[in-house]
This record gives C-alpha cells, structure tokens and sequence, in this order.
C-alpha cells in the first residue's frame, strides 16, 4: 500500500472518488491518495488547513478495500504532512454513527458533541407558504450565483466568509447597489445540496428566501422534474431550525438527520 499527495500530475486517477469542493487544487487544500501494490487506486482524503487547525473534509475508500487498515493509514500520513507546520490540531466533522467514531477513537481522536442536522426536499420549498406567497414567479433582486460574480464583487464576499470549502455554481450572494448584504454558501454532492452557511446583513426574511428561490431554480435545472431532491443544514442553535420551519409551513416539513459531531485530535 502507497499514501501518495495528489496533484495535478496524477489526480486525474483519484478525482472520482472526491467531492467537487476537493476537485480544484487550492493553497489550504490537502490531498492525499491510496494505492494498491497494483497501482490500483483504493482511497482518498481531503483536508482545508485553516488558522492552526487543519479539517478534514472526505475520507473515502473504495468498498472493496475497506477494513484493510487503509483510512488509518491516511490518517497517520496526513498527521506526518503537516507535523511541524504549525497545525495545532486536526479536525473532522461528521454525521453520527458509531463505525465512523470506534474509527476515530481508534486512531488517537476525541469524540465532541456538536450540531442538529435537518433535511427537507425542494418540492417540500417550493410547495410552502412563504415560498408561494412571495417569490413564486419573482426574479432573484440582486441574487446571484458566486461563480457569476465579478472579480471585485467576489473579492467582497470572501472577506466576510468563515469557510472556503463551497461550490461556486451552487452557493450565492447578495448585493444591493453593488454592497454586499447576504450570501448562502453550498456545495451539491450525491443529488443532495448541502447549505454550508447562511449569512444576511439584513433583518428581512425574505432575503434568505429570495437564496433559496435562486437554490431551487438551480436544482430545477440540474435535476429536472425531481421534487426529491433534498436540502441539508446544520443547526447549533434551536431559533434557527424554528426560524426554517417557519418558512417550510411548520416542524412536520424539517426531518431530524442526526447529530453532526466533531472527531479532534490536538497535536504537540
């Protein structure tokens, strides 16, 4: 078995097995690759190196090579990459399970309890109150996706951005009169859309809504007549998820996921 670094030379044999977010070579992003003693690929792992903290954002090994001690072996290579460089701690967020945490309390991680996560599908927006009152038919009033945007408007955003680990032709911004006032950031991945971080300088409801219109229109085109597509977020604080409720037309229409938690270990 070979842990490898994945760049532009030889990603093309490893990119079907990451999600689009981890497709592009960027600075902060760290890629790393499993091979076989045939020089078959057999996993991959991704990681956004942020201030003193590196998060890993996929682990994946192909089924057929699972519990051979590959993912661990991953692991320890992405440990022994950024030993040195800084790095205080190595984090990765997940939803639930108990494989994936006896994985992680296995090789050296602590186990935090973190945040609620919800779905709802795009038919279930769309059918709403709120959707249907307000902005059925309407344009999107200065929303716009960010792979769309203009250098200087991009600029803007990335200044008020907590993550940078989103994709472009799904996320959006908002601005009135060329200044920022809002954005949605997401990624789509496995017919489902993940809304990463929902920000809005303004105290008006409708703006995130207006988002989402543009989100829905987006799913429309890439998945048409499917009503099933389904929205995940994350929530840590409870107004929020009553706050989305609200809009979907009651808690009937938000279904509980689970719990996303942290696996963290601090390194000396």
């Amino acid at each position: 078995m070979k842990i490898t670094k994945i760049t532009k030379e030889n990603e093309r044999f490893f990119l079907p097995l990451f999600p689009k977010t981890a497709r592009t070579p960027s600075p902060d992003l760290v890629r790393l690759g499993a091979l076989d003693d045939e020089g078959a690929v057999s996993g991959v792992l991704s990681a956004r190196i942020g201030e003193h903290r590196i998060d890993i954002t996929s682990l994946y090994v192909i089924p057929e090579r699972r519990r051979q001690g590959i993912a661990r072996q991953i692991i320890k290579t992405l440990e022994a990459v950024v030993e040195g460089s800084g790095v205080e701690a190595i984090i990765c967020d997940y939803l639930e399970d108990a494989s994936s945490s006896a994985f992680f309390k296995a090789v050296g991680y602590d186990i935090f309890p973190g945040v609620k996560q919800y779905y709802f599908s795009v038919g279930e927006f769309l059918r709403s109150h709120m959707s249907l009152r307000h902005i059925a038919g309407r344009d999107h009033h200065g929303i716009s996706f960010v792979a769309d945007l203009t250098s200087e408007k991009r600029r803007e955003l990335e200044n008020r951005l907590r993550f940078n680990a989103y994709d472009p032709d799904w996320s959006t911004a908002g601005f009135k009169e060329d200044r920022y006032i809002s954005c949605m950031l997401a990624d789509n991945y496995d017919r489902s859309v993940t809304i990463i971080w929902l920000h809005s300088d303004s105290e008006d409801p409708l703006v995130i809504l207006r988002h989402f219109r543009a989100l829905s229109e987006k799913t429309g085109e890439e998945y048409p007549d499917d009503r099933d597509v389904i929205y995940r977020m994350t929530f840590d604080d409870e107004r929020n998820i009553k706050r989305m409720a609200g809009i979907l037309g009651g808690m009937r229409h938000m279904h509980y996921e689970g719990n996303r938690v942290s696996a963290i270990r601090l390194l000396k």
